[in-house]
């Protein structure tokens, strides 16, 4: 049986079109995708009183799909379920109505750059029995490294970014999916939009998970690291994400994020190689860190002040800034402040980014 892609949409026809043609376009060794893929697109449905335009939009995505040159099987819902329910629609449609063991997800932003997809084929291969790897990517944390980085570091490993293409066995999704029910009960009688987040944080942290996010696809990693395992991506880039406009992102945060500086490795991979031990326990302990709480040492209002100096040169507005951004873990409240636009636009940035880069490359060469 051919593993699936499904690929996620609702109303955005333009990122659709472009995010559909990176998929049909691609070819795994001279053949079409669809001799190696069964193909799905699965599209939500509108809710009561959506705008003429939305009507409009989401029937020309259903005539894209009917008038495809390759099959493509559409699913269109009915009722507007949004994404946390939408997805676990999807995720059981595929694992256990039709009986796949092993399916890729993909949504409507992220465009695949040639050979993403014979990768997650070779990811696949590799990786579906391995009780280590919770999912996999070609769309890594690290997606602005150079052109020469990446070929350096071809086969290598990094941790995933953001869910936005990925692969799942269907034996994964059943060790991470009790901890996942629990999320669903949260959302499944609100719209996703108006899901309650503080219940939800709060529920995050009984479970020893740091309440960053409230998403669906925040809480799937969570499980997957809380089990032990790995959310794992080549080291190689062959996405690139274009979702300026969308329910989570806007143009302004789409910039503070450099997702427009993605660099795309300019060679295919032929081969992935084992994940080595040493390689697991560097990738599981950073996600660790990322995902589960440190309660011996919590985040102290001194950290942030000291934070500021470091990072923007000067202290806090007021102590309720202060308050709230120790609720953060501390490598949560140094992202933030990295990621803005005060530190990014000052002379500081430079200066303070080589010297951090100069100091990783020589750890990581003697760690080689």
């Amino acid at each position: 049986m051919k593993p699936a892609i499904a690929l996620l949409c609702y109303t955005r026809v333009k990122y659709f079109e472009l995010t559909l043609a990176s998929i049909l376009n691609q070819k795994i060794d001279g053949r079409d995708v669809s001799d190696f893929f069964d193909i799905y697109v699965f599209q939500d449905g509108l809710p009561e009183g959506a705008s003429d335009e939305d009507v409009k939009r989401h029937s020309e995505i259903s005539a894209i799909v009917e008038n495809s040159n390759i099959a493509v099987i559409g699913i269109k819902q009915e009722k507007n379920l949004g994404i946390g329910l939408h997805f676990d629609f999807i995720e059981r449609f595929l694992f256990i109505d039709k009986g796949y063991a092993y399916a890729n997800f993909f949504e409507d932003d992220l465009i695949l750059c040639p050979g993403y997809l014979k990768t997650m084929k070779l990811l696949q291969d590799k990786f579906q029995d391995d009780s280590r790897v919770g999912m996999v990517s070609a769309s890594p944390a690290g997606f602005q490294r150079s052109s020469e980085e990446q070929l350096s570091g071809l086969y290598d490993y990094d941790n995933m970014g953001h869910s936005w293409a990925f692969g799942l066995a269907k034996k994964s999704w059943l060790r991470r999916q009790p901890f996942v029910d629990e999320y669903l009960g949260f959302i499944r009688n609100v719209r996703y939009e108006s899901r309650p987040n503080v219940e939800i944080q709060e529920w995050l942290k009984s479970h020893g998970i740091q309440e960053n996010s409230t998403s669906q696809d925040y809480v799937k990693q969570a499980a997957i690291v809380k089990a032990g395992e790995v959310c794992l991506s080549t080291f190689a880039n062959y996405g690139f994400y274009i979702g300026r406009d969308g329910a989570n992102w806007d143009r302004e945060a789409y910039a503070s994020k450099g997702f427009q500086r993605s660099v795309i490795c300019p060679k295919q991979l032929d081969k992935v190689v084992d994940l080595s031990a040493v390689r697991f326990e560097e990738l599981r302990a950073a996600q660790s860190f990322s995902f589960t709480l440190d309660a011996v040492t919590p985040t102290t209002n001194e950290d942030v002040a000291a934070a500021y100096r470091i990072f923007l040169g000067r202290n806090p507005e007021n102590l309720s800034v202060v308050e709230e951004m120790a609720k953060r873990a501390r490598h949560r409240v140094i992202e933030l402040l990295m990621c803005s636009e005060e530190f990014l636009s000052s002379p500081l940035s430079r200066k303070l980014i080589v010297e951090v880069y100069d100091h990783l490359k020589k750890w990581a060469n003697e760690r080689r």
